[in-house]
């Protein structure tokens, strides 16, 4: 329980360093023509905040995928409880629902596509190092 508790924080860093590149180039030139928050704050804020829900959806199964222990995508599961209840309080529409959900099952998918080549290319019997 303590590794997946600093997997949560692991994916909260990594959601902060990818979320202005995710929010501008991704998701405001070509998911939306427009930033959720842009009526309220300023655009690169905006991007900012896109990017970070988005990120945390899409890092979450990934990380937990990757070196999550136990019921690690229950772990994925609860992590997100935070973006659906902000989605809820938000109001969020049908579209952000809608990708919430692409990004979070296309994180599995790169996470399980991840695991198979690391299974497929693992040496069976890795060579022994002598040390002399």
């Amino acid at each position: 329980m303590k590794r997946n508790l600093l997997l949560f924080f692991l994916n909260i860093f990594l959601s902060l360093i990818i979320a202005y590149p995710l929010g501008h180039f991704v998701i405001g030139k070509f998911i939306f023509k427009y930033r959720f928050f842009d009526f309220i704050i300023p655009t690169s804020l905006a991007d900012f905040t896109d990017g970070l829900l988005f990120g945390f959806l899409l890092l979450s199964p990934i990380v937990y995928g990757l070196w999550g222990y136990g019921k690690k995508w229950f772990w994925s599961l609860v992590s997100i409880i935070p973006i659906i209840i902000f989605n809820l309080w938000i109001g969020a529409g049908k579209a952000i629902w809608f990708w919430s959900a692409i990004f979070f099952v296309s994180g599995i998918a790169i996470a399980k596509l991840i695991n198979l080549t690391i299974k497929k290319f693992k040496h069976p019997n890795p060579p022994m190092i002598i040390n002399k």
